[in-house]
């Protein structure tokens, strides 16, 4: 069992864990520091891959123009190992546009962007549990390296389930002028909601610790065939 302790913006800051935990940890935390150079880039580049064709999937379910689909579906296609050409931020830029308006930007202060973080938060810090829980350290990332971020590997890890909270947030929420209650409520909520994993259906808190044990397993592994893309269009709420 583990703790994780958020700051005021809801932003995991600390994993409690006790002196018992995972039995392999030092062992998949050796493989982190000496993962080969040529499977990390090529990690990451399944990872933009993966979180664009989520996006595209989100744009083609909220009817958005033919240009923008047509561009997020060449930029799939032009992500080189490592993303060197940063095919995820021009994506982003036609992406969000797309949803939320030519005028919107990631670093506005408004509702749809209090409602992003929020929903992006539940996320990370259940995957930080889950990373923890299954012997990683959170501090070894593939593409996320800063020395002030302690959960560098969570912020790659989530990049695939970010345009899940997008949607809904497209759906639901980008119309509301105040952050409620309710509105945190149904974002957390989303973690019960059913999405598909390989060949199941499952809810999102279930697919994160799928999504966890099949990357444990590329670590020892070596083989990128083992990391599963999520997809990410659910959608019943289970009773």
């Amino acid at each position: 069992m583990s703790l994780v302790t958020c700051d005021e913006s809801h932003h995991p800051i600390g994993v409690f864990n006790s002196f018992n935990t995972h039995s392999r940890a030092s062992k998949l935390i050796y493989r982190q520091i000496n993962l080969d150079n040529e499977l990390k880039q090529k990690i990451w580049q399944q990872l933009v891959k993966f979180k664009l064709r989520n996006q595209l999937a989100v744009l083609m379910e909220c009817e958005s123009s033919e240009l923008s689909i047509d561009r997020l579906n060449q930029y799939i296609q032009d992500v080189e190992p490592y993303d060197q050409t940063n095919r995820e931020g021009h994506a982003a830029k036609v992406y969000f546009n797309e949803l939320f308006g030519k005028k919107f930007t990631r670093q506005d202060d408004n509702m749809i962007n209090v409602c992003l973080n929020y929903g992006y938060s539940i996320i990370r810090a259940h995957l930080a549990r889950l990373v923890v829980g299954y012997g990683l350290s959170p501090l070894l990332g593939i593409f996320h390296r800063s020395e002030y971020n302690q959960f560098n590997l969570v912020d790659d890890l989530m990049e695939p389930f970010r345009p899940f909270v997008d949607y809904y947030v497209y759906k639901n929420l980008m119309n509301e002028r105040y952050f409620k209650s309710e509105h945190r409520q149904a974002l957390i909520s989303l973690m019960t909601k059913r999405c598909y994993y390989k060949s199941g259906q499952y809810t999102l808190q279930v697919v994160l610790e799928k999504y966890v044990i099949d990357f444990v397993a590329v670590l020892e592994s070596g083989n990128l065939e083992k990391l599963i893309e999520p997809n990410l269009l659910y959608f019943e709420e289970v009773a």
